[in-house]
């Protein structure tokens, strides 16, 4: 958890919105407490991702893919995602488009 209110208010400063997808799981997540990154922690994903420019990202916990998704539309071309989920989360459906 990022705790310095300074550094939350500049993180959330750059935050440019999430697609229509994410914003839906985020929601449905929320309604059905499943965990998901908070948002200035999304937010500073998409920045280290711009900056990092990974080749490949390895996420253990992925629960209903909210942050996955998220990380692929912030990626690099050709970067990979291997996640790792030990809960399973069968009983709640992903949002179609």
């Amino acid at each position: 958890m990022i705790v310095n209110e300074r550094i939350v208010a500049y993180i959330n400063s750059l935050d440019r919105g999430n697609s229509p997808i994410c914003n839906t799981i985020e929601k449905e997540a929320i309604e059905d407490d499943v965990p998901i990154i908070r948002k200035e922690m999304g937010n500073l994903l998409k920045v280290l991702l711009g900056l990092k420019q990974p080749q490949s990202i390895l996420e253990v916990g992925t629960a209903v893919g909210y942050s996955s998704i998220l990380m692929s539309e912030n990626m690099p071309e050709g970067c990979i995602i291997d996640t790792i989920e030990t809960v399973s989360y069968t009983h709640l459906t992903l949002p179609t488009t």
